[in-house]
């Protein structure tokens, strides 16, 4: 597209303007010569020192000249549009933001104005604006491959994932060889949850230039779409094309713990993080890991506390200065403002535990806020949205310090992190202290190691007074009776519960298989045991990967089970699909030392009971929490035996099992675990003590 006025007698974008090789040796130099050759018209005179001194990196001194030369020809958006970069580059960001929108609203059929205008938009956080910038620009050039990425790629950086995928699929139509545009394609359509279309542009990014990069984005893919035995193959490609390429280390770990390798998959983790030792993220996985094999509680503290120090040092080398805020208010009686952190505002687990304090905040005195940190983005965070009073979302690529800084800006008074070690990048955010108290609990079933994370949520049964705090940086402030509140899935709520019939008496557990470690295994084999006639049904999304059932098989056959008594079923895309399975199975058996959460409240909704062993930990005492509130502690087991014995004999009570069948969801929806409203309360009643406490600090 030309960008020559078409109401001037002579051109006012010679190409020696736009050809850096072509300046003269000076600024005077470029004016003379303008000057010269045309003195009644010093508009190219203006135009070119301004972009000579540009060159020479002296934007104060070019700005002038610009200014000049759009004033005196505004026809022409290119003086204009020259000032925006020097005006952003010394510190006038609004100017910039102002002078470009307002030059793509004079030229709407400007690409280049549209285009930068959206820049602008994107880096003033605008992002509706930048969207809209950004479509306009590459509707006005749809053969502009270089300018078809860039609004790709920045639609996906708005967050505006539908039209992102749109130009992304446009330019791979076009340009059907371009890795580079397959590549963006396909991480644009993983952001929007496409699984197909993301591995087959993943894919074919890979086929055209294979690199470790392209070939670890396919297995990353390939493990989020659930595929996790197909994503062995690119990673462990990748990793012998680049062994030192830690990505692919960190995603081949991922991989393993999903499909139930856990010690592998933090040996992975590790050489990770030695190729990339300022990785937060390594030192998550691990951390996480740790849980679903160990009840070392020293252990996994000092995991833990590797994490805090790393997210510690990442907020000071990226915090160039100290965050802008204004100084809160310290009454201690003033509604607060308060913000819950998650990337899983959707549907999700800890999603659907968080959906109560949602629905149920008292907002005359709790203003909500939502910070949704990347993950996933369906349908059931349009029910997040309607319930915040303020609902932020955050693309992938963000900067934590702008999530941090967005948080002070929005004079959050009480933080919630709802991740907790599940996830990285936010807990930087944590580090830069965007909120007077900042809190932790639901995501993640164990200390954060997070030095500006200062309490921790949690109950007396899941950590009994004076028995975890030794494995915590955290304040624990416990919730009783539970810390949790259990709301049904959507469409869930009128499953009917009744057994199914013709079939033997049968154990069951659906859940991941990094839960399913020998510990849990051995436990299952002693009830399996304790009931000769028994069968075991393990379902689980990954139990289909080729491999998978191998461990699981080779522990409960060295244990005296016979493979004929053991079934496995993949996962179900349809929650009622999967939870209509508990009809096939009449005691659900918990696993250790990582309890089920959602697991065990689904089983139990379903009319299932669960029996449970518990640890010392945190994470192995979940499931008796629940059944606390229940009333139901002899579902309880504090050793293998007694597991075993509480298995069989619910096993030989028909009666009794029958009776749970038809009670048990109203039992829960009688209880503790299920009223939404008390359970606001009792986190309202801990927010404001928790407040109250730093006002009274704050004053002393």
């Amino acid at each position: 597209m030309s960008t020559a006025s078409t109401t001037h007698p002579r051109p006012r974008n010679p190409a020696h303007l736009s050809d850096a090789t072509a300046v003269p040796e000076s600024p005077d130099q470029a004016a003379a010569q303008h000057i010269t050759r045309d003195p009644l018209d010093p508009v190219p005179a203006h135009h070119l020192l301004g972009r000579a001194l540009l060159t020479l990196r002296q934007p104060q001194q070019a700005l002038p000249h610009l200014a000049e030369a759009a004033r005196l020809d505004p026809a022409r958006p290119e003086p204009a549009l020259d000032a925006v970069a020097p005006l952003a580059a010394t510190g006038n960001r609004p100017q910039a933001l102002d002078l470009a929108t307002r030059t793509a609203r004079q030229h709407p059929k400007h690409a280049p104005a549209q285009m930068i205008a959206g820049e602008q938009a994107l880096a003033a956080k605008r992002l509706p604006d930048a969207a809209a910038f950004f479509n306009a620009a590459a509707t006005l050039a749809p053969n502009d491959r270089r300018l078809q990425f860039r609004a790709a790629q920045a639609l996906y950086q708005c967050g505006a994932l539908a039209d992102a995928a749109a130009r992304a699929d446009r330019l791979t139509q076009t340009h059907p060889n371009d890795a580079d545009a397959h590549d963006l394609a396909g991480s644009i359509h993983l952001a929007a949850s496409h699984y197909d279309p993301a591995v087959h542009h993943h894919t074919r990014a890979a086929d055209l230039q294979p690199s470790a990069r392209r070939l670890q984005r396919l297995g990353d893919t390939l493990a989020q779409s659930h595929r996790y035995a197909q994503a062995l193959p690119p990673l462990r490609q990748a990793i012998a094309l680049d062994p030192n390429h830690a990505p692919a280390h960190h995603a081949l770990g991922s991989v393993l713990g999903a499909l139930g390798h856990v010690h592998e998959s933090i040996a992975a983790y590790r050489q990770a993080l030695a190729l990339q030792p300022q990785s937060v993220a390594s030192l998550v996985n691990i951390a996480l890991a740790l849980n679903y094999v160990s009840t070392d509680g020293q252990a996994i503290l000092q995991q833990a506390r590797a994490v805090g120090q790393r997210a510690a040092q990442a907020a000071n080398t990226a915090q160039a200065s100290p965050l802008n805020r204004a100084a809160p208010s310290n009454d201690p009686d003033r509604p607060l403002r308060v913000g819950y952190v998650s990337r899983d505002f959707s549907y999700h687990p800890v999603g659907q535990f968080a959906k109560a304090l949602f629905l149920h905040h008292d907002r005359n005195h709790f203003q909500v806020f939502a910070y949704h940190t990347p993950g996933k983005v369906d349908a059931q965070t349009q029910w997040f949205i309607d319930h915040s009073q303020t609902y932020r979302r955050f693309p992938n690529g963000t900067d934590p310090r702008a999530l941090a800084q967005q948080i002070a800006d929005d004079r959050i008074d009480i933080l919630i992190d709802l991740a907790g070690l599940t996830t990285a990048w936010p807990l930087v955010a944590f580090a830069h202290r965007p909120a007077p108290v900042q809190i932790t609990f639901l995501g993640y079933p164990a200390t954060t190691g997070v030095d500006a994370l200062q309490f921790r949520l949690t109950d007396a049964v899941c950590d009994p007074p004076g028995t975890t705090e030794a494995f915590h940086f955290e304040q624990l402030i416990r919730l009783d009776p539970g810390f949790l509140c259990y709301a049904p899935w959507d469409g869930t709520e009128d499953l009917p519960t009744a057994a199914s019939t013709d079939r033997a008496f049968t154990f069951g557990c659906f859940t991941n298989l990094a839960k399913l470690q020998n510990d849990a295994l051995d436990l299952w084999a002693a009830a399996l045991h304790a009931v000769p006639d028994s069968r075991l049904l393990i379902k689980s999304r990954a139990i289909d990967a080729e491999g998978a059932t191998d461990r699981i098989v080779d522990r409960l056959t060295a244990a005296g089970i016979d493979r004929s008594r053991l079934t496995f079923a993949p996962g179900d895309r349809s929650t009622a699909t999967h939870l209509a399975r508990y009809a096939d199975i009449d005691i659900a058996l918990d696993t250790t030392p990582y309890h089920g959460t959602t697991t065990t409240c689904d089983a139990l909704w379903m009319g299932v009971p669960v029996v449970t062993r518990t640890t010392a930990l945190h994470a192995g005492r979940v499931s008796a929490s629940i059944l606390t509130q229940l009333d139901l502690p002899d579902l309880i087991a504090d050793t293998p035996d007694a597991f075993a014995t509480i298995a069989a004999q619910l096993a030989a009570d028909a009666p009794r099992r029958q009776h749970l069948r038809t009670t048990l969801r109203q039992r829960m929806l009688d209880s503790p675990l299920m009223d939404g409203p008390a359970y606001a309360q009792r986190i309202e009643a801990a927010y404001r003590q928790l407040w109250r406490d730093h006002c009274a600090t704050s004053s002393a």
